[in-house]
């Protein structure tokens, strides 16, 4: 969970620092260039949205496959605080 509290740390810095319509502007500046090949910058909005769910899937996953010898109960507790970001929608 670690990145997860460390990338909402750096979220709520940036909000407080430069208002709460950074993320998004952050967000269209990172994904501006993509909009060159056809791709329409609200496509390009919903793929944020769907690689940040599958990336909570892909952590939760991945849980037991790097610590094998965890218990079932921690493993299975950290696997299940991955899988609520699918219920969150992207701070971007």
């Amino acid at each position: 969970m670690r990145s997860s509290r460390a990338r909402a740390s750096r979220t709520r810095s940036a909000r407080e620092r430069y208002g709460p319509g950074v993320l998004p502007r952050l967000r269209d500046a990172y994904l501006e260039p993509w909009t060159g090949d056809g791709r329409t910058t609200a496509e390009l909005r919903r793929a944020v949205g769907l690689a940040w769910r599958l990336g909570a899937i892909g952590r939760a996953c991945s849980w037991g496959r790097l610590f094998p010898g965890a218990s079932d109960d921690a493993g299975g507790a950290e696997s299940a605080r991955w899988l609520l970001e699918l219920f969150t929608e992207p701070p971007l």
